[in-house]
């Protein structure tokens, strides 16, 4: 059966598992969650409980190889929206690390839908976004 994280308490207790807390990936992940979650606070105005959404978010679905990509990059182009794809880019370089532990695998993919979520927050502040996927299938 697939793990589903449903939360993100759920995202952070298999992370701090004994089991994996001690991984360099992990900790890097961290590091990079961190990182975009407090340089969004740095940003924010008084009024935190105000929706500071500006600008539409569409976000592109489908099977892999149904044409996903060149869709969100038309469409960003011509509505002059920022282009957005998860797993984010700031995560590129720990995917293989994960890849050998299914659990750590799907949190992984988990885990980089909230760094988007977070940097999506701050770019909607400007532009529209568009999203090239955010449902894992990891």
């Amino acid at each position: 059966m697939a793990m589903i994280f449903h939360k993100f308490e759920e995202v952070r207790n298999l992370l701090n598992d004994p089991k994996y807390r001690h991984l360099e990936p992990v900790n890097k992940l961290w590091d990079i969650y961190n990182t975009v979650k407090n340089a969004k606070k740095d940003t924010l105005n008084q009024n935190e409980g105000e929706n500071l959404r500006k600008h539409p978010l569409i976000v592109i679905e489908g099977l892999d190889g149904s044409g996903k990509t060149t869709i969100t990059y038309k469409l960003a182009e011509k509505i002059k929206a920022a282009l957005y794809r998860t797993p984010p880019l700031c995560t590129d370089g720990l995917r293989g690390s994960f890849d050998d532990c299914k659990p750590l695998r799907r949190v992984f993919y988990a885990m980089g839908n909230y760094i988007a979520a977070e940097e999506i927050k701050k770019l909607l502040e400007e532009k529209p976004v568009v999203l090239d996927r955010y449902l894992t299938n990891a």
